[in-house]
This record gives C-alpha cells, sequence and structure tokens, in this order.
C-alpha cells in the first residue's frame, strides 16, 4: 500500500469515527441531489434513500449535508397528488418515472419523518410544508378505520406488519420534532395516533399462539428470512411497545435465527437492518458480527445505500476501521 494510500486510509478512518461524524454517500448522489439505490448507478428508489438516511441518523450520524440536496432533488419529482414514484435516467440524461412505488404508505410517512428530522428546531415552511401536506394527505386516504390500520396503497388493500412500524415510528419522531419547536398540541395529537397506531398493530398482527407477528393481513406465514424472520425485529428496532419483553423476545430471536442471517445465503440483500436492531437494545457483538461479515459485500451487487449507510454508523458507534473511498473496485 503506498504512503498516500495509507494517509488516506487513516484519514478516513478517523473522519468515520469521529464524535460527529457525517453520513458520506458519495458513491450514490449525483450531482443533481439524486440518491441512487446502488453505487454509481442510475436508479432511485426513494423509499431506499430515506431509510437509508433516517437510519444513519437514528444511528448517531450526521444527515444533513446529503439530505438536504436529496430533499431538493426529491421535492421537485413529488407528484401534485403527494405521492413518489421510481425514477431512471433516459438517453439525454434526464430522470424519468419508471415504476410506482413499492409501498405508498411507508414511503409517504418516511419522507414527512426526514424533513421533520433535517429541520430539526426549525417549523416547515413553504415547499417543505405544502410537501408534508400533500402527503399526509395521500397517506390518511390509506388508512383503514376498521383495524386501525395502514394500507399499502390504492391499489394494495392489505397492511404490512414492516409498512405500519416504520409509519408508528415517523409519527413518533415527528411528535418529538413538533414538541422541540413549540407545536405542543399538534405534537400531542400526533403522538395519540403514534400510540393509536402502536395498539392496532399488537391488535392487528400478534399472534400469541405463536408469540410472534404476522408480516401482513394476507400473507403467506411460511417462515423465510425475509420477510418472516426480518419483520420480528422491526418493533425492537423502532422502540414500538410489544405484548412480550422486547429483551427476552430478541434474545430467543437471536439464539434461533441470528446465524441464518449471517450467512447472507438466504436473501439478496445482508439486512443491515437487524444489526441496527441489535446495536439499540444493547447487543454491540452481533451488530459488530454483521459489520465485518459485511465488508466484503460492499464491492458486490448485493450492497446498497441503506446497507452503507448503516455500514458507516456502525463503524462510527463502535470505532471500526472503514474507507470512504469511491473508488473502490465492483464486481
Amino acid at each position: 500500500m503506498s504512503s498516500l494510500r495509507i494517509v488516506l486510509s487513516l484519514f478516513y478512518f478517523l473522519l468515520a469515527t469521529s464524535a460527529n461524524a457525517a453520513l458520506h454517500l458519495d458513491c450514490y448522489q449525483h450531482a443533481d441531489g439524486a440518491l441512487t439505490v446502488h453505487a454509481d448507478q442510475e436508479y432511485v428508489d426513494p423509499y431506499f434513500a430515506n431509510r437509508a438516511l433516517i437510519s444513519a441518523y437514528q444511528l448517531g450520524l450526521e444527515i444533513k449535508p446529503v439530505a438536504r440536496s436529496w430533499i431538493d432533488w426529491l421535492l421537485a419529482h413529488q407528484s401534485a397528488d403527494g405521492r413518489f414514484a421510481r425514477y431512471c435516467l433516459d438517453d439525454k440524461q434526464h430522470w424519468q418515472r419508471c415504476a410506482p412505488a413499492d409501498a405508498d404508505d411507508a414511503m409517504l410517512a418516511l419522507w414527512q419523518q426526514l424533513l421533520y428530522i433535517v429541520s430539526a428546531r426549525d417549523a416547515l415552511d413553504g415547499p417543505w410544508h405544502r410537501s408534508v401536506q400533500r402527503a399526509q394527505q395521500q397517506l390518511d386516504r390509506l388508512y383503514d378505520s376498521r383495524r386501525g390500520i395502514f394500507l399499502v396503497s390504492q391499489t394494495q388493500r392489505y397492511g404490512l406488519l414492516m409498512d405500519n412500524v416504520e409509519i408508528f415510528d415517523a409519527l413518533h419522531t415527528i411528535a418529538q420534532q413538533q414538541q422541540q419547536i413549540g407545536a405542543t398540541s399538534l405534537a400531542h395529537a400526533t403522538a395519540r395516533r403514534a400510540t393509536k397506531l402502536q395498539k392496532a398493530i399488537n391488535r392487528v398482527f400478534w399472534r400469541n399462539d405463536v408469540q410472534a407477528y404476522a408480516v401482513s393481513t394476507h400473507a403467506d406465514e411460511h417462515e423465510k428470512l425475509y420477510p418472516q424472520i426480518v419483520a420480528q425485529v422491526y418493533p425492537w428496532l423502532f422502540a414500538m411497545p410489544t405484548p412480550i419483553n422486547t429483551q427476552l423476545a430478541y434474545q430467543h430471536w437471536r439464539a434461533r435465527y441470528a446465524e441464518r442471517w449471517l450467512s447472507f445465503k438466504e436473501d439478496k440483500y445482508p439486512w443491515g437492518l437487524v444489526a441496527a436492531a441489535a446495536a439499540k437494545l444493547g447487543d454491540g457483538a452481533t451488530a459488530q458480527r454483521w459489520f465485518l461479515h459485511a465488508t466484503t459485500l460492499r464491492q458486490s451487487k448485493r450492497w446498497n445505500i441503506l446497507e452503507e449507510a448503516i455500514y458507516q454508523a456502525l463503524a462510527n458507534k463502535y470505532a471500526l476501521p472503514i474507507e470512504l473511498d469511491c473508488n473502490r473496485g465492483r464486481s
């Protein structure tokens, strides 16, 4: 290794493990602010970008420099009705809609959550406020008042555990941010919505006979890593109250499923969100095992922006060596 490369590696390590470390997504962010799912690619799924930014923030990284450029880009691509799509670059290097959003409910909630996080102690105004209003109006249309949960989209009329837990987390975060800016009445109303949703999630999805959650209101319940096994982690990841003790449930999950998850053989992606949950529950050993196992995948097509964000956040949390070099090869 050359002297220059040693110096650069040390610099990136110190940068990544500093107290106020920032998330670096140069490999994923285009000059116009767009954030792609995979490094050096031309495909944008806004859910992945929003989930990556929020996850990095929740694990302690500074996200504003990356997030503000992304927000400016996505504001310009939000539909008039408040929804989002997935986007591809055309032959003229213009971003075009190339697919609908995978799930409108989670996407609309995470977008609002991100705007509130990045606005920090400032009240939302102007384009950000109008964008949140449009997104909320569309999300309200997906609310199933009979069951008290949100449905995936206008065409996919069923509810998903993972989406609803993410919406719970978004509401909880938004309530905290509203409280910080002095919107006390609004914060209390949002917090009540979060609590109401949490109770509905447990009522609709919890299966007491197997001491686990169903992943959907209509899904095949065959045990697969995704969605069934990973979905159980979501309430713990987002600190949602559950019918059983979180630590005991997590320990049981880890004993039964951790090796399957860490083998990286059962799904395309390595599911760093499970490592994030381990970190939040104080299980640094498991979170660091994922980090070490996942390192080789950073040079593969199995890696995406969400895994990268969690990888950098765990490096910062546990002072682990990391390179932030966008020129690393990819196969």
